[in-house]
């Protein structure tokens, strides 16, 4: 009985010579096709995710450099004057002296004391900085406005400040 089971199974598996190429070659086609939606999908997915991190990086950059002007516009000043696209502050700290100027798609602030001077950056490395500008308002507000840009997102800008311990002046 043994037997005639083995000589029944190779008398089958010689009918159907030739047809396990044309399988394995079916299941290689319906495998890269299911390889190829997955990629699509997958790669729409990453896109997305990509898009989403780069616009959370804006709105990071956005709330560091509007609570860095903040503190030192509307706290820290004492007189504040706006030439061009620069604002010039004296600190109500000593005698600190800030200059907040945009170069190079970076927004800078240099600070002036009695023992020297340094610049520090307000904005982000990642992030570029475009279109800055800056002007007085009546009394005691100015209006800073700027493109934050970062790959293919960009993000606008325009903060009012209202300066509690100072008139805002403009030399224009």
């Amino acid at each position: 009985m043994a037997t005639g089971l083995r000589l029944s199974e190779r008398l089958r598996l010689r009918k159907q010579s030739g047809y396990l190429l044309l399988e394995v070659l079916c299941s290689l086609l319906l495998a890269a096709a299911a390889l190829l939606v997955l990629l699509r999908t997958t790669r729409g997915g990453v896109e997305s995710l990509v898009r989403v991190r780069e616009q959370l990086l804006l709105e990071n950059a956005r709330r560091h450099i509007t609570l860095q002007l903040e503190k030192t516009l509307t706290l820290d000043a004492v007189k504040i004057t706006i030439r061009g696209q620069k604002i010039n502050c004296v600190s109500l700290h000593g005698n600190k002296r800030y200059l907040i100027y945009c170069e190079k798609q970076k927004l800078l602030q240099k600070t002036t004391t009695g023992t020297g001077s340094g610049v520090n950056p307000l904005s982000l490395e990642e992030v570029q900085v475009k279109d800055w500008q800056a002007e007085a308002l009546t009394g005691r507000d100015a209006v800073v406005s700027f493109t934050l840009s970062r790959g293919r997102q960009k993000l606008a800008v325009r903060q009012r400040l209202h300066c509690y311990n100072v008139e805002v002046g403009s030399d224009e």
